[in-house]
């Protein structure tokens, strides 16, 4: 019998998430931590990942509104996006173009919508196993838990995520399993919108001559 293979990734120490959680249950459980934000809002740290609310679907699967450990760099990316459009569609477009506008700021809305799914949605976490179910499976030094191919640990969220893609800091948050198809979502609707708007601000400054 062939024994499940260790990936080399070892670091010198276990995550900070893992060393600061009290410790967690042998299978399934990452280290989870609760903070009070506000003074009246608590959330659940899971890694580093704010778990704002969980619930169980009736069909069993467990679902999650949560925040990336970059949430702030969230709030940037969206005060870009709508103070551009806003400033394009208050100041360069005229008020007549009314099919023009309604395109655009549809664009502008889509994309920012899709960036809040992208940013809020569960990219995929998967749960901590001490022992392998399979063969194929490996051991990941960094989240010190078996876990089979196509699941990678995240540095910055501090947690294991299925079909890891990468991390996007615009976003706040790794793009995973849970998450992949808003964050292609976004980036369609915001290179559409950019496009569309780059190309009605030349035709408007080319109507007024300037």
């Amino acid at each position: 019998m062939t024994l499940p293979t260790r990936s080399i990734e070892a670091p010198p120490r276990r995550p900070s998430s893992l060393l600061r959680g009290g410790g967690c249950d042998d299978d399934g459980n990452w280290p989870v931590r609760d903070q009070v934000c506000c003074r009246c809002l608590r959330v659940r740290k899971l890694g580093n990942i704010y778990v704002l609310a969980e619930w169980t679907r009736s069909d069993g699967q467990k679902k999650r509104l949560v925040l990336g450990p970059y949430w702030h760099f969230l709030v940037v990316t969206l005060c870009v996006i709508s103070s551009v459009s806003a400033m394009i569609y208050a100041v360069v477009i005229p008020t007549d173009y009314v099919a023009e506008r309604v395109v655009g700021i549809t664009l502008t809305i889509l994309a920012v919508t899709s960036l809040l799914c992208t940013a809020m949605t569960d990219p995929g976490i998967f749960p901590r196993y001490s022992k392998p179910l399979a063969q194929t499976w490996t051991y990941s030094e960094y989240a010190q838990a078996y876990r089979p191919p196509g699941v990678i640990y995240c540095q910055q969220c501090q947690v294991l995520i299925e079909e890891y893609n990468h991390f996007c800091p615009w976003s706040g948050i790794v793009i995973g399993k849970g998450n992949e198809a808003y964050f292609q979502v976004f980036v369609c609707a915001l290179v559409l919108a950019f496009l569309f708007d780059m190309t009605i601000v030349i035709l408007t400054l080319h109507h007024r001559g300037l």
